[in-house]
């Protein structure tokens, strides 16, 4: 019998074994061969002891890690002082993409919580490290390397698995909308609210949202985010034909300038532009008390909109005089303009002369008045305002110049003279040259006095200065 024969008969006979036999046979063997059995007890007992089961997936300690890669001899200046070591952030995104694979292996082994809960704590880290390393300062990062997009991702997995109940879901939307509030996030445009918008309109009903968007609007210390949720909430109000509930919240934080926006906005769609109107002079009134310029410019630009669409003239020009008096450039034409087009012709000379009574040009040269003087050809007013001013006369004279006879020109010129032979400075570099010389060449542009100045000027330095080859060199460039 050949060995391939004796296999097959070997497999016949193990084959029709049953189990029970082959149960009794075991126990008869290490009844009369106890060594044997002694040993294979603790063989097995060895082998139990050395098998090693998978770690629990550890996200914190997995997340940590991806937040040290550190770039070594590179000297980050900020302001006048260095930091030699900080975080290379092109590794730490590779870092980052490979615990998200991971997490994302957790969904499958039925563990969803695990990978919301690394992309949270990854999303906390990125808004942390982007105060703490002053990221918005740097160059040398990119916000695809915060794998903010890819975090967003994973707990949208997350919650299409079987094991995140909506409990859990809606405590992740709460963190995750901390998270959100960071300034970080408002350069990012990965859109986070949609995700958790979509959650809280699955699981909520109208009252829940409703109640939840109020509880945080209570509980939140921050100016600016309550404007932005208390818009969240009329938003939503007004979503849900709540408009009676919406105009209650209204009544109860009217302060808030941004909702008092949308309830002006409410009443413009209503076609109520007196009682509008009337909202928006409460709003210029608070924000006087509370010196916010910038929001009662604000305020007096909407109330203008409102009044030039209702076609009230008279009411334009009395707040269009108002504004002009506190505008800086460039509103000041702006009203001025607005102003001349409302008054007759015949009536606007007084007008005009009473407008600018006592206007506050501050000694600038090139200030809203001398546009005006120029404009309507009042010739001798424009040059005593450049005559006293202090400020920006070569800028002037580059566009009022023209305006003037040989005599009045000569005289502005000559105010530039000390301000030019000064501007070397005591610590003159090769910029400071080009400097010089461009100056030179814009007032060589004004006028023949102007050019008269420049030659006399150039004289100066290159005979007061004959071992400056690089001044020599920047000035032979200019031609007189």
């Amino acid at each position: 019998m050949n060995q391939k024969t004796k296999q097959e008969s070997v497999d016949t006979m193990l084959a029709e074994i049953t189990d029970d036999e082959l149960l009794r046979f075991a126990k008869e063997y290490m009844r009369s061969h106890p060594a044997m059995a002694k040993a294979f007890e603790e063989s097995r007992k060895r082998q139990l002891t050395e098998t090693k089961h998978p770690a629990p997936y550890d996200y914190k300690t997995e997340v940590a890690k991806c937040y040290t890669h550190v770039m070594k001899r590179v000297r980050w200046e900020r302001d006048w002082s260095h930091q030699p070591d900080y975080l290379d952030w092109e590794e730490v995104g590779i870092a980052l993409k490979k615990v998200i694979r991971k997490a994302k292996d957790q969904i499958a082994d039925g563990n969803p919580i695990a990978a919301a809960e690394t992309a949270l704590l990854i999303l906390n880290t990125d808004t942390l490290q982007y105060e703490e390393d002053f990221l918005y300062e740097r160059e040398d990062w990119d916000m695809d390397d915060l794998c903010i997009e890819e975090c967003v991702d994973l707990i949208s997995l997350s919650f299409k698995s079987p094991g995140m109940d909506s409990r859990l879901k809606l405590d992740v939307c709460d963190r995750l909308e901390q998270i959100w509030r960071s300034d970080l996030f408002d350069y990012c445009e990965t859109d986070i609210t949609e995700i958790i918008d979509s959650t809280r309109d699955s699981l909520m009903t109208e009252s829940e949202r409703l109640a939840h968007m109020k509880r945080n609007f209570d509980k939140e210390a921050s100016d600016w985010r309550r404007e932005s949720l208390s818009c969240e909430i009329w938003d939503f109000l007004m979503k849900c034909n709540h408009k009676d509930e919406a105009i209650e919240f209204f009544n109860q934080n009217h302060e808030l300038s941004e909702l008092r926006q949308r309830y002006v906005d409410h009443l413009l769609s209503l076609g109520q532009e007196k009682e509008a109107i009337g909202i928006v002079d409460d709003a210029i009134i608070l924000c006087k008390k509370r010196s916010m310029a910038g929001l009662v410019r604000g305020w007096q630009e909407k109330k203008m909109a409102i009044l030039e669409s209702m076609n009230d003239n008279p009411a334009v020009l009395i707040l269009c005089r108002e504004m002009f008096a506190d505008a800086r450039n460039p509103e000041v034409l702006n009203y001025y303009h607005k102003m001349k087009s409302l008054i007759p012709p015949a009536e606007w000379p007084e007008y005009r002369d009473k407008l600018l009574k006592g206007y506050d040009y501050g000694y600038d040269a090139d200030s809203p008045l001398s546009a005006i003087f120029a404009e309507e050809g009042l010739i001798e007013r424009l040059f005593d305002v450049m005559a006293t001013s202090r400020f920006n006369l070569m800028t002037a004279l580059q566009k009022y110049a023209k305006h003037f006879d040989a005599q009045q020109q000569k005289i502005l010129v000559a105010r530039l003279e000390k301000d030019i032979i000064c501007s070397l400075g005591y610590n003159p570099t090769r910029k400071s040259y080009q400097a010089i010389a461009a100056k030179l060449k814009n007032l060589a542009a004004i006028c023949p006095a102007g050019r008269e100045l420049a030659r006399k000027v150039l004289d100066h330095y290159l005979t007061t200065y004959p071992n400056r080859p690089a001044l020599r060199e920047e000035l032979s460039k200019v031609r007189i």
